[in-house]
């Protein structure tokens, strides 16, 4: 009889863990004196009481009168909130220096606006002013205002995602000098840190300038040229999206 009893309740015991493993603690209740309850919601009686099934072996009953806030699939709602969200419009300021291989060195100042429809598709608006300075004494500094497109899609979800990013567009001439405007590109590769409100991120990327001058006439005999050459710089930079 001893080793029934024993049996009988070692089975209860089982059955009571069993029971215990079942919640799924997928709901919050939070009362106002700021304790918090989590659990699984059985009875929600807007004009009386709740009831939720927690841990414990009991289920919790609380009446509204003391509760402050009930949150249901409150994980799956932490778990939207940390995701990036698409389908909306972001704006992002940068600053680069675009360097070459000689080591000359420049400044490019960007602002711009995305509308990133899903995880591989953003597609936005931008304008910069560029800089590129060079110690050739001939070539001296050139200065241009690129208006691009934007193309940018991220490699994967998280607080911290890689990106690529294409600008593509038209560099303006804001001086009056020799040479003259031309086409811009500037691909680069990005990490973005944060997931929503201020977020920063780091990127490297070249810059390629058309930067064609005008036809100059050759003083000693009956020719001329006309210099045609393309400003390619290696870019690393840093910027904020909100």
């Amino acid at each position: 009889m001893k080793k029934i009893f024993i049996l009988i309740a070692l089975f209860s015991f089982g059955v009571s863990l069993t029971g215990q493993d079942t919640v799924r603690n997928q709901d919050l209740v939070i009362l106002k004196d700021g304790s918090r309850f989590k659990g699984e919601l059985l009875e929600y009686h807007i004009d009386s009481h709740i009831i939720l099934q927690t841990d414990m072996t009991q289920p919790l009953r609380f009446t509204l009168d003391k509760v402050e806030k009930v949150i249901q699939d409150y994980k799956e709602q932490l778990k939207d909130q940390k995701k990036y969200t698409y389908d909306r419009n972001y704006y992002q300021v940068e600053l680069g220096t675009p360097m070459s291989s000689e080591g000359d060195y420049g400044l490019e100042a960007s602002v711009s606006g995305i509308r990133q429809i899903n995880a591989k598709l953003g597609i936005g608006l931008g304008v910069s002013y560029v800089n590129y300075r060079s110690d050739n004494y001939y070539f001296g500094d050139i200065k241009r205002i690129p208006v691009f497109l934007i193309y940018r899609a991220y490699l994967r979800e998280g607080n911290t995602a890689p990106y690529i990013q294409v600008n593509a567009g038209y560099a303006f001439n804001p001086h009056e000098t020799d040479y003259k405007a031309g086409f811009h590109a500037n691909p680069k590769i990005g990490l973005r840190f944060a997931q929503d409100g201020v977020m920063f991120h780091l990127f490297l990327g070249a810059h390629f300038t058309q930067c064609n001058s005008d036809y100059f006439e050759n003083p000693w005999d009956s020719g001329g040229w006309e210099q045609k050459r393309t400003i390619r710089r290696t870019t690393i930079g840093m910027g904020i999206s909100f």
